[in-house]
């Protein structure tokens, strides 16, 4: 009777042992643990399709929560994206990025809003000569493409984005006719119905690097970013000084028109502007302008991107 009860007890700790193990979600085969990558998604009106590190297809048709079908073990990447889009609307993904540490993913991000469009042309900033065959991106914040449009033979676009949603639009690098255009990103925003007229004004490759070398700067592994200062009627603004969040130490103020100044303000010119360069990693950096006598405009953001240049629709 003893034997049969320690081998009774023995074996109940064996089963439970089993059963606390699987609860963990260890993967025998690996020996090591597995855990899930999931999330919730928001004001979703279709059919969109998630993947998660470019595969394992997940359909969705309605607003919740959701979870991918295949586990992945611990200290493994994950990558949730929108592979197929939703009829009429754009989805977009946050915190779909990172690394399993130890339990399952739950805060995945995917917010689904009505499509606008933006249209507006793309010219050359020296000459004004209108630009055919550039490639304009609509972008999420997470540097994700969401649609795209090509420009005509008169240099005009019309591509499609989010309603409500932070995005940039992004100009692809370009050679026409053998001049080399830099890749343009202009200022992330939020816009609730169509937007007309947004005009690319693209640079090439020589005037960027003489504004680079009057900069001290390097073309290739730093963001560039120009703006004007100006008051609701066109005309220059003296006095103006700008600091970014996060913080970017080289910016310049155009004090005669034809040098540049790290020291502050904007000073009296026919059109004072503002350059500078960032060197850290792409990021949205939030600028600002003080000045007295005028009612500045809110803060804008700007997208910057290393070896490429990034102005606001308007400062």
């Amino acid at each position: 009777m003893r034997t049969k009860g320690l081998m009774f007890l023995i074996g109940m700790f064996l089963l439970s042992f089993a059963i606390t193990m699987t609860g963990c979600g260890k993967n025998d085969d690996a020996d090591v643990f597995i855990y899930s990558v999931g999330g919730t998604v928001f004001g979703l009106s279709g059919t969109v399709v998630l993947q998660n590190n470019g595969g394992d297809d997940l359909t969705i048709t309605s607003d919740g929560a959701f979870t991918f079908d295949t586990t992945i073990a611990d200290g493994s990447a994950y990558n949730v994206t929108v592979v197929t889009q939703p009829a009429g609307q754009i989805c977009t993904v946050t915190d779909g990025t990172g690394t399993i540490s130890g339990a399952d993913v739950t805060n995945v991000a995917v917010t689904c809003t009505d499509i606008i469009t933006i249209s507006g042309t793309v010219e050359n900033s020296d000459t004004g000569a209108l630009l055919e065959g550039v490639t304009i991106e609509a972008r999420d914040t997470n540097d994700t493409i969401l649609a795209t449009a090509t420009t005509d033979v008169n240099g005009a676009y019309t591509v499609d984005a989010p309603a409500d949603q932070d995005f940039y639009l992004h100009a692809n690098g370009v050679t026409i006719s053998s001049v080399t255009y830099i890749a343009e990103n202009l200022q992330i925003d939020q816009f609730s119905a169509d937007q007309t007229g947004i005009k690319f004004y693209m640079p090439d490759d020589t005037t960027i690097g003489d504004i680079a070398t009057l900069l001290g700067a390097d073309t290739s592994t730093d963001a560039l970013f120009a703006f004007d200062v100006e008051d609701s009627g066109g005309a220059g603004i003296a006095g103006i000084t700008v600091s970014a969040s996060p913080t970017v130490t080289n910016i310049s103020y155009n004090q005669d028109g034809s040098s540049f100044s790290t020291t502050p303000p904007t000073t009296t010119f026919t059109g004072p502007s503002v350059v500078g360069y960032n060197s850290a990693t792409t990021g949205t950096y939030t600028f600002s302008l003080t000045g007295t006598g005028y009612t500045i405009d809110p803060t804008f953001r700007l997208r910057l991107i290393p070896g490429e240049l990034s102005m606001p629709i308007e400062p």
